[in-house]
């Protein structure tokens, strides 16, 4: 079976009991907790079954985190693994219904966004438009990112908050060859213009990781941004006549730096440290009632918990 058919998304939670959990997403909207020592399903969430384009893992205090989905029809739920019935009214506080209604925002993808005293979320439309959250109080923070020419599509995001600085966030679409760099303290935008077309985003440190239809790039976001500065992780073959997308797997440290880890459908996962080329990984994958284990690719490749 091919694991990544089988996962859409993939995020880690830590809950107040000490654990940290895995918490996995199907297209058809099923969304189990995981226990990576074990390989065990401990719960479920998203009792009402919609499907799932997007998950994130948002700490809101030390040991607890909250766990953010966009489904199908552009709705957001926010759930607390930690409660013995997630789908509880009250479990967890949900955004403004009036702000998201206000907005026209019908959520496509989200995204935890670290700041320098607190992590927030971040929300996307397929117009490109990006609002951060307050998941204590559910209200947006500030004024978002608006839509602009050429960022209609399915969104990606990331963000990071480099040691001493400001938080940076990265956002662009499915297929599309453009990044705008955001700063929501300053209200600061950047381009960044690709010459190939984006599949998905991450960041490892002060590093961004974009992964392209051709390989994945790391991109510095401390120091000027330009495509010269782009450093290839897994650079496309030589001759490559149908290219297939990059999935980024998972993050995790190897050797003492940021180490991503992607795969091609139909190819073993590579891992590669950030600044420099990619190596393939033998995967040992367990299953659990006849379905692949997602976790066990995170313990035993990244050696991550």
């Amino acid at each position: 079976m091919d694991l990544l058919a089988v996962v859409q998304d993939v995020v880690a939670a830590t809950i107040p009991d000490g654990r940290t959990l895995l918490v996995t997403a199907t297209p058809r909207g099923a969304v189990r907790l995981w226990d990576p020592d074990t390989g065990e399903c401990v719960g479920r969430l998203n009792p009402y079954g919609s499907p799932i384009r997007s998950i994130a893992a948002v700490p809101i205090a030390a040991g607890h985190t909250l766990i953010a989905a966009s489904d199908t029809a552009g709705r957001l739920q926010v759930w607390d693994p930690a409660v013995d019935d997630p789908g509880e009214p009250g479990a967890a506080v949900q955004l403004s219904a009036r702000a998201l209604a206000d907005a026209l925002h019908r959520v496509a993808a989200v995204a935890a966004v670290p700041t320098p005293d607190r992590t927030v979320l971040a929300t996307g439309d397929d117009r490109g438009v990006v609002v951060l959250w307050d998941l204590a109080t559910g209200a947006p923070i500030g004024d978002g990112l608006p839509a602009s020419t050429g960022t209609a599509g399915l969104p990606v995001i990331t963000a990071t908050t480099p040691q001493g600085g400001r938080t940076i966030l990265v956002t662009g679409t499915h297929h599309g060859h453009r990044l705008r760099v955001w700063e929501p303290e300053t209200g600061t935008v950047e381009h960044i213009a690709l010459d190939a077309a984006l599949t998905c985003l991450a960041t490892a440190g002060p590093d961004l990781i974009v992964g392209h239809d051709r390989g994945v790039l790391s991109l510095p976001l401390t120091r000027q941004r330009t495509r010269s500065a782009a450093t290839p992780l897994l650079p496309a073959p030589a001759r490559a006549p149908r290219p297939t997308p990059v999935v980024l797997v998972g993050l995790g440290a190897q050797h003492g730096g940021p180490t991503v880890l992607t795969a091609r459908p139909g190819t073993r996962p590579r891992a590669a440290a950030a600044g420099g080329h990619g190596t393939p990984v033998r995967l040992s994958v367990d299953r659990v009632a006849g379905r692949a284990c997602v976790q066990r690719l995170w313990t035993r490749v990244l050696g991550s918990s």
